[in-house]
């Protein structure tokens, strides 16, 4: 008996509640690690079914209830994915007494006044100063406004962007002319659901500001500057939280009709970006954190996994990434035709993920965000088998050991990188969809 895709669809909605509601009574790594993989498993063939046939207004209304509950159930529990939220935090606290993030690290004896029995003892890395833009800065500000050093204060207002990105993502689709429902391959899927809605990692911030650059950029016309200047506000905003967000601007360049505005136009996030970082000019070492860690860390790349294993070397692997990238980046762009920025975006975003040294999961949260309106079946096994770095967080967590595994590595990227060839190759990238 063949069953209907409607019938996946609702069935998984009440599988990742089950899951998760398992997961909120049964709350330590073990359970996270196995909720996360295996929910993400069953995001596959949810997202297929999604794509394929759609879905009513009923069983919308019932996933985006059953995604928002799920958010709501871990409100305030403390993060077991990653400890990011503790320098979040810290950097609140350290602002809300009138004092420079940049300026010192957490460990730093200038700061010892504002120690308490939680931070700055469970901030990763306290001898780093923090690696963070201004305007992600401002928001952890408003977080610990809202709930000092409790996390739910960051929760609930990664809660309120959260409702507003899924708003935005509404609003593309109906531009688009596409099936509402798709709005759950963000909301539901389970990357986000615990990187983002329990983690609550800034990326979730970026989303938001990334959706309403794309809505007022399709909105806009060749000839109507106001929106897509106020869509290119938007993207220097989501900048601002993350500087991946960068790898746009090449799109809005290839996509402007005239000269003047493929310069211009892209000088307008650089500068959005650009004028925060004012009241901080006079910090010794503004970047120095961020350089660090740009330089340094690796952790679940793919490309770069390869090439460090022949070559041992850290940096040299960086460089042969970079120049890969590029040239790919080149080649796809010069070989393709423009026809939807948003498919341009989709897999300018695969291919940096897959060539970066440092592929956390919720990095493919930069991907996720573009599958309601480029469902591709490359990014959504990507957002599933991305789960199983689980593994690596959970021994971690369990021993004390961060390992990453090759196999698993295989496992992530081997059917990801199949399907974007044949993605590219065979049907040219095309979308294929059901309204």
């Amino acid at each position: 008996m063949k069953i209907k895709s409607g019938q996946i669809i609702k069935t998984v909605i009440f599988l990742q509640f089950i899951l998760y509601l398992y997961l909120y009574l049964h709350y330590d790594v073990v359970s996270y690690a196995y909720v996360t993989i295996i929910s993400s498993i069953l995001f596959a063939p949810f997202a297929i079914a999604l794509v394929k046939d759609g879905t009513d207004r009923k069983t919308l209304y019932m996933g985006l209830a059953v995604a928002f509950i799920i958010r709501l159930l871990f409100i305030n529990h403390f993060p077991i994915g990653s400890d990011d939220i503790y320098r979040y935090i810290w950097d609140g606290k350290v602002q809300y007494n009138c004092i420079n993030p940049y300026l010192y690290p957490p460990n730093a004896s200038e700061l010892n006044h504002l120690s308490s029995e939680i931070i700055p003892s469970k901030v990763n890395f306290p001898d780093m100063k923090s690696i963070y833009f201004p305007l992600s800065q401002w928001l952890f500000y408003l977080g610990y406004l809202i709930g000092g050093e409790a996390v739910w204060g960051l929760k609930l207002l990664m809660l309120l962007f959260e409702m507003i990105t899924v708003s935005g993502i509404l609003l593309l689709l109906k531009i688009r002319d596409m099936n509402a429902g798709n709005v759950l391959l963000y909301a539901l899927c389970p990357l986000i659901l615990s990187h983002i809605g329990i983690d609550a990692h800034l990326d979730g911030y970026g989303f938001t500001f990334f959706i309403f650059f794309l809505y007022f950029y399709l909105k806009s016309s060749d000839n109507d500057a106001i929106n897509k200047i106020i869509s290119l506000i938007f993207l220097g905003f989501a900048l601002s939280v993350k500087p991946a967000f960068l790898i746009a601007l090449p799109a809005v360049f290839l996509y402007e009709p005239d000269i003047k505005r493929k310069i211009v136009f892209p000088l307008i996030p650089a500068f959005v970006l650009a004028i925060q970082f004012i009241p901080y000019l006079d910090t010794p070492d503004l970047f120095q954190a961020l350089l660090k860690f740009t330089k340094n860390w690796t952790f679940n790349g793919s490309i770069f996994s390869l090439i460090n294993a022949f070559l041992e070397h850290n940096q040299k692997s960086r460089l042969i990434c970079l120049f890969l990238y590029a040239a790919v980046f080149m080649i796809y762009y010069i070989y393709t035709k423009r026809t939807r920025i948003e498919i341009d975006l989709y897999y300018t975003y695969l291919l940096m993920l897959l060539f970066s040294p440092v592929v956390h999961p919720w990095y493919a949260g930069w991907l996720i965000i573009l599958l309601p309106v480029a469902p591709k079946q490359s990014g959504i096994f990507f957002a599933a088998l991305i789960s199983v770095t689980a593994v690596t967080i959970m021994n971690y967590q369990l021993y004390g050991v961060w390992k990453e595994y090759p196999l698993l590595l295989a496992v992530e990227y081997l059917p990801v990188a199949i399907l974007l060839i044949r993605e590219l190759i065979v049907d040219g990238g095309k979308i294929h969809v059901k309204n």
